[in-house]
């Protein structure tokens, strides 16, 4: 049976599904196919949805403060073709997603359609080297999930699987702390090998996109980057080094939440996770610490340091602190600790936040600050004294739990 999605547009984004041929009623009263509106100004059935084969609804209007297609009035009735927003009374938003398919499984999928037995996928949010990345809706917690799925799917080489595997493990690992992009769930779709892994959805942007915006404050960049310093901290006390801290690698919500995630080239302390031959680069040049490119062994916690600093410097002058005209001047320039002061950029940047930056983005790891932790300590030294307003802080978990791999 096919049904048409619709999607709350407001934080939490639940979904909704309508049987094509069959109406849902629309309203503050319950009933067995029908979506309830906690709104005292919305009626007791204020109107009537009908998925239709084309994805979209046939909306009727019987309420008494007004349905509205696109803004627009329904004048009686109306048809919502997908991609069209339904408000139903003064505040409450439905988007018109589509038609659910069953996503082949020789191929990658195309929203929307149905992955697996329990996942709905709406629409892509972002791809990279070895994934892409969906909103979903987890339609066994009833919660709007971000699902990243392995390109190549079953066909994947065992290396891909492998480091695959592990993001979804270490990140899982840490799920308690509430800087960190939390994992839900990981495994293969049933019937097909599929891998996916599914992470807590964050309502907002990269750190990346706000920094090109210009959207943040010189006070709201600094706590940005204590959230992610604590985040790091977290981490290395369970042992694992992210070893990929840049701007894009860091989401922040509209309301301000912090989250780091992508732990795709992390490992462990213990080296129990690396699948990457010694002598072999790994990173995003730019934001990499000199032992980093020069692929030393044993890296520590202090290129997580050294990267939070990079960001940092992101944040203060809208440049990666590294740079060149050739990927192997990039390179020279890093293990060199080349690069322009922040004030040299931007002379408004406070001596006091500069010197803190600078600090962190040492060549030699020895003479940065000790830990993650020392760094956020000194951030958050400075939001005290120049924004007392800027909230500083974040409450640390008790423990860690990590779920349990999917099907």
């Amino acid at each position: 049976m096919n049904v048409v999605i619709l999607q709350e547009t407001d934080e939490r984004g639940a979904v909704h599904l309508v049987p094509v041929g069959a109406a849902a009623s629309v309203g503050r009263e319950a009933g067995a196919n029908s979506i309830v509106v906690r709104d005292p100004r919305v009626s007791r059935a204020h109107c009537t949805l009908e998925g239709r084969p084309d994805g979209g609804v046939r909306v009727v209007d019987h309420g008494r403060t007004g349905t509205f297609v696109d803004g627009a009035p329904v004048a009686g009735e109306a048809l919502a073709g997908p991609g069209r927003r339904v408000r139903i009374g003064p505040t409450f938003e439905l988007l018109v997603v589509g038609v659910v398919e069953t996503a082949r499984t020789d191929a990658e999928p195309c929203p929307p359609c149905q992955l697996g037995p329990r996942y709905l996928l709406l629409g892509e949010l972002g791809r990279g080297g070895m994934g892409v990345v969906f909103e979903a809706w987890d339609q066994e917690r009833r919660q709007r999930c971000a699902l990243k799925w392995l390109r190549a799917g079953g066909e994947a080489d065992e290396e891909d699987v492998a480091r695959f595997t592990r993001e979804a493990t270490l990140q899982a690992s840490l799920r308690d702390y509430p800087g960190i992009a939390r994992v839900f769930d990981y495994g293969t779709v049933p019937g097909s090998g599929e891998l996916y892994c599914v992470l807590e959805f964050v309502d907002g942007v990269s750190l990346e996109r706000k920094i090109r915006g210009k959207e943040l404050s010189r006070a709201e960049a600094v706590r940005v980057v204590a959230r992610v310093a604590r985040a790091l901290e977290y981490a290395h006390e369970r042992g694992i080094v992210h070893r990929d801290v840049k701007p894009s690698n860091v989401l922040v919500s509209a309301r301000g939440m912090v989250r780091l995630t992508d732990f795709g080239i992390a490992r462990t302390l213990d080296g129990s996770t690396r699948l990457t031959a010694t002598g072999i680069m790994l990173g995003t040049p730019g934001f990499m610490a000199p032992e980093q490119i020069q692929a030393l062994p044993d890296l520590g916690p202090a290129v997580d340091v050294y990267g939070a600093g990079a960001v940092l410097y992101a944040c203060l002058t809208a440049k990666a602190p590294v740079r060149g005209k050739l990927m192997s001047e990039v390179l020279r320039n890093a293990v060199a600790g080349k690069f322009d002061r922040p004030r040299e950029l931007d002379p408004t940047v406070e001596p006091d936040l500069e010197e803190i930056c600078l600090r962190a983005l040492a060549a030699r790891p020895d003479a940065r600050q000790r830990s993650a932790a020392e760094l956020a300590e000194q951030l958050e030294a400075w939001l005290r004294a120049h924004a007392p307003a800027e909230p500083v802080r974040l409450a640390r978990p008790a423990s860690t739990r990590a779920p349990r791999a999917g099907p």
